[in-house]
């Protein structure tokens, strides 16, 4: 996790409370994988004063090209419903608040690809604190 310090520092300001590593991984998405279902990672946009409890933090470990597939975000406020894939180099970091909508593509490769995956709640919040 102090490898993640620079990370941190940039969560304080927006975060309610004090950033809590919560969990992390290294996730590999098969060849041949198909894609995610859109999902959250929380269900709270943001308190009253603008503020986040949760945050979700993604790595890429290889290249990701057009048929390794990627991770395709979607903001909610946007009634198109249409994502952005992002396709990140490796050690290009992909940083969200847990209530972007997004999913990870099919891997229609014959490379698996791999990122590294970690989370941050806020101190103290039990809808974030436990382990997912």
């Amino acid at each position: 996790p102090s490898l993640l310090e620079p990370i941190v520092a940039l969560l304080r300001p927006v975060m309610v409370g004090k950033p809590t590593f919560r969990t992390h991984n290294v996730v590999m998405v098969p060849s041949g994988a198909g894609g995610q279902s859109w999902h959250a990672d929380d269900t709270v946009t943001c308190n009253k004063s603008g503020m986040f409890r949760y945050f979700t933090v993604l790595v890429s470990i290889n290249p990701t090209i057009a048929s390794t597939g990627g991770t395709e975000v979607w903001d909610r406020t946007d009634g198109r419903g249409k994502g952005v894939l992002v396709r990140p180099r490796p050690g290009d970091a992909i940083v969200f608040t847990g209530s972007l909508m997004h999913r990870g593509t099919a891997n229609d490769s014959h490379i698996h690809r791999f990122f590294y995956y970690s989370s941050f709640a806020s101190h103290g919040d039990r809808n974030t604190e436990r382990e997912g």
